[in-house]
């Protein structure tokens, strides 16, 4: 019976030892500290928000509007985007529509006559710039006197579009209009001296009595209106 008692006592411990040794190092980490640690999220990095690309103007226009004493440029909306001035110089208005036309103007010298300055024709397809050379004397003392308009620029229109801009007037007149339908419209006024074709519109020259024009250009027996032209000195009273 002792041998037996001591033979139970030592199993005893034995197993209390063995469970003792199952309990790890003092220390350890747990399963669900382990777990946790695995499944905290990093922080979230927001990446910069780009800046807004810029947009050119000129990208926008989709067509060009003669009127008596500018050029319009407009969007789609008819919102004028830019202007060019027919008594500004005609530099930056070359580089303006070289741009909008992406390409070069073909330009045609021309020599003065009894009644008109020379000057060169800057054409793209059916676009003309016309630079005019008046005698800078006589622009100088216009000037100062609010003479008569003498304008750097003129344009003509010889067709509805250029491309894929559009060549109109105010009113949406354009060359190759029909010409029965065009002068007979209220808009439209004709002129009694017939020295220039009706006048899609017309505003006051301060130096001069003499209204400026943009002029719905015809030949006599043609079905259509030839071109567009401004600004055009809308003379009632006999030509000059």
């Amino acid at each position: 019976m002792p041998a037996r008692r001591t033979l139970l006592i030592g199993s005893i411990l034995a197993a209390t030892l063995a469970l003792a040794g199952c309990a790890g190092e003092p220390g350890a980490p747990t399963g669900a500290s382990t777990s946790t640690a695995a499944t905290t999220p990093p922080p979230t990095t927001i990446p910069p928000t780009p800046e807004p690309t810029a947009v050119d103007p000129l990208e926008t226009v989709v067509a060009l509007v003669a009127r008596p004493t500018v050029l319009e440029l407009r969007s789609a909306d008819a919102a004028v985007v830019a202007e060019i001035d027919y008594l500004e110089e005609p530099t930056e208005a070359i580089a303006t529509l070289t741009s909008l036309f992406g390409s070069d103007p073909v330009d045609e010298t021309y020599a003065a006559t009894n009644h008109s300055p020379g000057g060169i024709l800057h054409t793209w397809g059916a676009f003309t710039l016309d630079e005019r050379h008046y005698d800078e004397a006589k622009r100088a003392e216009n000037e100062a006197t609010d003479g008569e308009f003498l304008p750097y620029v003129a344009v003509y229109f010889d067709a509805a579009d250029n491309g894929e801009i559009a060549l109109t007037t105010v009113q949406g007149y354009s060359a190759g209009d029909d010409w029965a339908t065009v002068s007979a419209a209220a808009d439209v006024t004709a002129n009694p001296s017939l020295c220039t074709g009706p006048a899609a519109e017309l505003a006051d020259d301060p130096g001069s009595e003499t209204q400026l024009a943009v002029e719905l250009a015809h030949e006599e027996g043609g079905e259509s209106v030839l071109f567009i032209s401004a600004p055009v000195p809308f003379y009632t009273d006999g030509c000059v």
